[in-house]
């Protein structure tokens, strides 16, 4: 290598501060462009080209994209306020279980005790007008006033059926009337249902019953 060139490059780079130098290099050959535009080769050394001092390089900015997930809020169920029809059929449906259950609770399977009596039947409290051959039966003002919902003809007790039993003999019956002066588990029979099981001359009678 000629260090005498070289150091005269060195010099030249030195005196040169609007400059720089970029190295390339062609093949085995290199070619350096110095700022005064000479053209010097030497072997294994790399071209310097000139730049402009004031030329500076940029990198540019890599956008930054912000991944984060966005996270969606669950979304919450609105209830839609029943209807006023809706309403009332709830209304109507919640009576109507109270009243069955009321029913149920007077109606209840098994034997009760009391006593049996018989009386002139006619326009009963159910709103219907018997005969003494009808097989009906009168409950307790009390047992009947239990279900009663205002009107006594629309009573749900209306109509429903008894088995009484006296000394081995029984009678099926209707509910159609209110007996004001029975204790709560008498029965007040009509004249022929009484007769089925005993003699009118008892008058009255130890009985058992329930509902059928």
């Amino acid at each position: 290598m000629n260090f005498i060139a070289l150091f005269a490059l060195a010099s030249s780079i030195l005196a040169a501060p609007a400059h720089v130098f970029v190295v390339t290099k062609v093949n085995t050959v290199t070619v350096i462009d110095g700022p005064d535009g000479l053209t010097t080769l030497f072997p294994d050394v790399t071209t310097i080209l000139p730049v402009s001092a004031d030329v500076v390089a940029t990198t540019p900015t890599e956008a930054t994209t912000d991944t984060t997930e966005i996270q969606t809020p669950a979304t919450t169920e609105i209830q839609t306020p029943a209807t006023t029809s809706e309403a009332a059929t709830t209304t109507e449906a919640a009576t109507t279980a109270a009243t069955t259950a009321a029913t149920t609770s007077a109606a209840s399977t098994g034997d009760f005790s009391g006593q049996g009596t018989y009386y002139d039947t006619g326009l009963g409290a159910c709103g219907i007008t018997n005969v003494d051959t009808d097989y009906i039966v009168a409950i307790s003002h009390e047992l009947f006033d239990e279900t009663n919902t205002g009107n006594p003809n629309n009573n749900p007790i209306c109509g429903k059926k008894i088995k009484a039993s006296y000394q081995g003999k029984s009678v099926e019956v209707t509910v159609t009337d209110r007996c004001e002066g029975c204790q709560y588990r008498d029965l007040d029979f009509s004249p022929s249902a009484f007769s089925s099981i005993a003699d009118q001359g008892l008058g009255r009678i130890d009985i058992t019953w329930e509902w059928i």
